[in-house]
């Protein structure tokens, strides 16, 4: 198999194509998605794609600037919210991790998926399920 560079083919289409990577494992997806960031360092998408395989290959700490920068380049996607509070969790920063989910639900109110993690973290911080179901103001 040829070596992902910069000046391969356009090495978005590995990374996107579907069963490809699925077939290839996480070193051809972590290359691909390497060097996809490389080539386009202002695209969110692609740096959130990058921080969910580092956080499936456990590289905790590696995926944390990947996910600052999506949530910069788009703060209103809120799987990065998401993604980013459970690396905190995994990484034992639950207050972060709260924060942070609250945050995103002052830009995006009444996300179901930031409410349900948001629960999720004060139930493991033994604060249990008590979440409005409005955005703290």
């Amino acid at each position: 198999m040829p070596t992902l560079t910069s000046s391969s083919v356009d090495v978005r289409v590995f990374v996107y194509r579907e069963g490809l990577l699925s077939a290839a494992g996480h070193d051809l997806e972590l290359r691909a998605g390497a060097v996809t960031v490389e080539l386009e360092p202002d695209v969110a998408a692609y740096r959130f794609h990058l921080a969910r395989i580092l956080l499936a290959l456990e590289e905790l700490k590696l995926a944390l600037p990947h996910l600052e920068k999506a949530l910069e380049l788009n703060p209103t996607h809120a799987p990065t919210y998401v993604i980013w509070s459970v690396v905190l969790q995994q990484l034992g920063e639950m207050e972060t991790a709260e924060n942070l989910l609250r945050q995103g639900l002052k830009v995006l109110t009444d996300n179901a998926d930031l409410l349900n993690q948001l629960s999720a973290v004060l139930a493991a911080r033994g604060e249990g399920y008590a979440v409005s179901v409005r955005a703290p103001q």
